[in-house]
């Protein structure tokens, strides 16, 4: 990627997106699950995951290849028409199964494995996979963003030198998704992040630094921010932050937490206003900023 040129500015999206980091795991059909588990076989929640009716179940299975293999890889649920493995390149590299980046549910042409389990074992033919970095969001999320399901956009995320765009990042849009980046643990090492870690969708991609996306206000003005390069030498970012003026109100409920959030922008509120418990709770969750007037 070519150096970004002295005077060019990269101009973030309003809403903050948080990371999801996937480990290796596998999503099993029904022929396969009761293969490796017993016939009549159902899978049970061990927690929930982010995305809405995701889970991680209490199975776990061994994922080998012809170079190494995986104990204890966790299932996913629920189960799916069609078995796939999702792994790192790293991981890849270990089975000894060629790197194959796709998309969920794109496994033609792409490497097996053999699964075992304490009922059984299957040869997959195909369904290795690492799937590819995208960001899940609903359709409110998108038409906020200005995207459409399968766009392409570069992500800014990390911090300090391990600050780093993510070029090429796929777009979901459904409304029984959460909004949420998912990277493997591969992308996540790269740029220094964690769960719940903040990113930002950004509208022209290149190298930027001396700035942190951790950092960054969680409240962006989508009219008059364009994240300026402060010094062509640092390359920081300035930003500033859009504000929703609800001094005229002595009460302040979760719907307005969620509103601000949706459109990036700080709440700022008179002295003595109450808040919800759920409006508090939203607040700590969405880290929304408070001003008080």
């Amino acid at each position: 990627m070519s150096a970004m040129p002295a005077g060019h500015d990269t101009s973030l999206r309003r809403t903050p997106i948080r990371v999801g980091i996937s480990a290796r795991h596998v999503h099993l059909s029904m022929e396969h699950l009761e293969a490796l588990f017993g016939p009549e076989h159902s899978l049970h929640p061990k927690r929930d995951l982010s995305q809405p009716g995701q889970f991680a179940a209490q199975e776990t299975c061994v994922v080998a290849g012809p170079g190494g293999a995986f104990p204890n890889v966790r299932v996913l649920g629920p189960v799916r028409n069609v078995t796939q493995v999702e792994m790192s390149a790293s991981d890849c590299r270990t089975l000894g199964a060629p790197v194959q980046v796709r998309d969920s549910g794109d496994i033609q042409g792409t490497p097996g494995c053999v699964l075992v389990g304490p009922a059984g074992s299957v040869q997959l033919e195909r369904g290795v996979i690492v799937a590819a970095r995208h960001i899940h969001m609903t359709s409110n999320d998108a038409a906020l963003l200005g995207l459409a399901d399968k766009a392409a956009v570069p992500v800014l995320a990390g911090s300090g030198s391990r600050l780093t765009v993510f070029a090429n990042v796929t777009v979901r849009v459904s409304d029984k998704y959460r909004l949420e980046l998912h990277v493997d643990t591969d992308e996540a090492n790269a740029a220094g992040l964690s769960n719940d870690d903040i990113v930002w969708i950004i509208d022209a991609p290149g190298p930027v630094t001396g700035a942190t996306a951790q950092d960054l206000p969680m409240a962006i003005n989508p009219a008059t921010t364009r994240p300026v390069l402060a010094d062509a030498g640092s390359r920081e970012i300035a930003v500033v932050p859009a504000i929703m003026d609800l001094t005229d109100r002595s009460l302040i409920t979760e719907d307005d937490v969620i509103a601000a959030w949706r459109q990036g922008a700080a709440i700022k509120a008179r002295p003595g206003a109450l808040f919800t418990p759920l409006a508090d709770d939203a607040r700590r969750e969405r880290r929304v900023e408070l001003i008080m007037a």
